[in-house]
Order: structure tokens, then sequence, then C-alpha cells
């Protein structure tokens, strides 16, 4: 009996050892497993972020060739909602290789974890349980990103999203970061506009020059007009004075 006690001591001391030298890495795997995890998130969240403000700005642009009535504007915002719509297949399959890749990493990570486990018994089963936590927290942490962006996309156009009046500072924590998110968010929204409105301004200036050529093109026609009527009242006045200076010969 005492023979066993000391083996299971010895054991356990050893665990303990072994513990204590490869604590440090597994610390390691688990922080670059997170940080995948994380940047897979984050790519996600920029992607739905990217494709929701195209499709704002397509929007925007069909919106205002509905209100102006012009067929060159209209032209301009069905290719820019094309646009849009290529752009958000690209980011959509850009969010599904990065969910991919982010599956795989977490997977890869838990085999990992399985081998672990079954050298370290019950240290193992504690990280395996400390994991499922910060995978459930960084999901919830990338639902809240693009939940924000969201938010960020369908209020931009808001006066209180103006960004004179977002605090420029860095910040700490996940404060700064909305707030730089929010940011970033909203230049592409006001490049989108911006663009949209040059646009506007382009097919105008194409029309007012189209309506120029054509009314001259119209003054050109009336002129020529007014020259032939001319003509022809001249004819006719040459062939009264003719028939006027036959009659007379004829009485005589």
């Amino acid at each position: 009996m005492n023979r066993h006690r000391q083996q299971k001591r010895q054991q356990h001391k050893s665990w303990q050892q072994h513990i204590k030298q490869h604590r440090s890495r597994y610390i390691l795997q688990e922080a670059a497993a997170k940080a995948e995890a994380t940047t897979a998130a984050a790519a996600v969240s920029a992607a739905a972020a990217v494709a929701a403000a195209a499709a704002v700005a397509a929007a925007a642009a069909l919106e205002a060739s509905a209100h102006e009535a012009l067929p060159e504007t209209a032209t301009a915002a069905t290719a820019a909602a094309a646009t849009a719509a290529a752009a958000a297949a690209t980011a959509a399959a850009t969010a599904a290789a990065a969910e991919s890749a982010a599956e795989s990493a977490v997977g890869h990570h838990q085999q990992q974890k399985a081998a672990r486990a079954a050298n370290t018994c019950s240290t193992s089963n504690s990280s395996s349980s400390s994991s499922s936590s910060s995978s459930r927290q960084t999901d919830r942490h990338s639902s809240k990103v693009a939940a924000a962006a969201a938010a960020a996309t369908t209020n931009c156009f808001w006066p209180e999203w103006d960004l004179t009046r977002i605090p420029t500072g860095s910040g700490g924590g996940r404060g700064g970061q909305q707030k730089s998110q929010k940011q970033q968010i909203c230049l592409l929204l006001q490049q989108q506009q911006h663009k949209c409105l040059q646009q506007q301004q382009r097919c105008l200036q194409q029309q007012q020059q189209q309506q120029h050529k054509y009314l001259q093109k119209q003054r050109s026609l009336l002129q020529q007009k007014q020259k032939y009527l001319l003509q022809q009242r001249c004819l006719q006045q040459q062939q009264q004075q003719q028939q006027q200076q036959q009659q007379p010969r004829l009485l005589i």
C-alpha cells in the first residue's frame, strides 16, 4: 500500500512538473487560435460592411436617378447597382472563405487539445472548457461587430453620424475600435455619395450639351426653312411678273 501511494505521489509530481514546463506553450497555442478566430470574424464583418455600403450607395444612386429622370443617370445607376451586386457577391465569397478558414483553424486546435487531453487528463479538460468559452466570446464579439457595422451603414446618413461629431482620439478597448470602424464606414459611404454626385453632374452637363446641340440644329433647320420659303416667294413673284408681261403682248 505504501509503495502504491508513493508511486501515485511521484506520478502526480511528474504531471505537475510537465504542466509547469509546457504551460507557456499551451497558452501560446490557445492565444494563436483565438487570434485566428478573431481575424476571421473581423474579415467577415468587414466584408459585410463593404457589401452593405456598396448596396446603400447603389440604392442612393438609383433613387437620385429616379428623381432626376435622366437616361444617362439611370444607365450610370444601373451600372453602379451591377457593380454593387458584384461587390456583394465577392464579399460573400470572402466571408465564406474566412468562415471556412476559421472553422478549420478551430477544428485543428480542438484536435490538438484532444491529443493533449489523452496525456494531461484533468488539466486538458479545464483548458478545453476555457477554449470553448473563449470561442463563444469570440462569436459574441463578431456578432456585435457585425451589428455595429449594419447600424452604421443604415444610420450614417443621419446628422448624428457626422464625422465632425465622432471623437478622433484612438481610445482604448472596444470603444475605440467601434469608433474607428464607424469612421471608416462613414468615410466609405461619403466617398460613394461624392462619386454619385459627380456622376450626376457629368450627366447634367452632357444633357445640357445635347440640348444645346439640339437647339442649334433646330435653329439651322428654321433658317433653312425660311430661306426655302423666301426662294419660293421669289419664284412665285417672278412667275407672276412674267405672266403679267406676257398678257398684254397676247392681246396686241
